[in-house]
């Protein structure tokens, strides 16, 4: 009669292969889940850039249709803004802000909401160029920038963290920055 003296040898290689087997599904549960974050990124990406695109592209259209919208889109670059007016289906009227605000704002019209909540928050700068012999600006332009929000509404500070200098201040990774000029009618 022959002794199998193997059978440590078997249960020694049932363990390996399933340490293996764990490490692999580990490892496909891990790379699923990274790549469901990396898109969900994207998708807000490109989300956030159809916003901002969209307000760039109406505001343009609404300030170059008269002389009197243009001179109504305020320089709000500087500490001394006034309101806005409303801006046909993108916002209602913008206040006089005070000088320490980063203009930072969450009515926009195309903002999506989650629960009631703005799921991003807008930064609306609008710069004035002027002719050197002249006070009349000649130009404008308009820079978005698109954030995530928190629930409450502000911007979200731990993926965004605000920059240095006075506001209105740029925070890091904007989902969307786009600009555009619109010149005096």
């Amino acid at each position: 009669m022959k002794i199998n003296t193997e059978k440590g040898q078997s249960l020694i290689g049932v363990t390996i292969f399933t340490i293996i087997l764990m490490i692999l599904v580990l490892g496909l549960t891990g790379a699923t889940i990274w790549s469901y974050a990396l898109n969900k990124r994207a998708r807000d990406r490109a989300e956030a850039q159809d916003i901002a695109k969209n307000i760039i592209e109406t505001v343009k259209i609404w300030a170059g249709s008269s002389e009197a919208n243009f001179d109504a889109l305020i320089e709000n670059e500087v500490n001394e803004t006034r309101a806005i007016p409303a801006i046909p289906t993108i916002r209602p009227a913008i206040p006089a802000d005070p000088p320490d605000n980063d203009r930072l704002y969450t009515d926009f019209y195309n903002i999506p909401k989650i629960n009631g909540v703005p799921k991003y928050v807008v930064q609306f700068l609008v710069k004035d160029y002027k002719s050197p012999d002249s006070s009349v600006a000649i130009l404008k332009r308009i820079t978005v920038r698109v954030y995530y929000a928190k629930n409450n509404g502000k911007i979200n500070t731990n993926l965004h963290k605000p920059g240095p200098g006075a506001p209105p201040k740029r925070y890091e990774n904007p989902l969307a920055e786009l600009a555009g000029v619109v010149t005096r009618p």
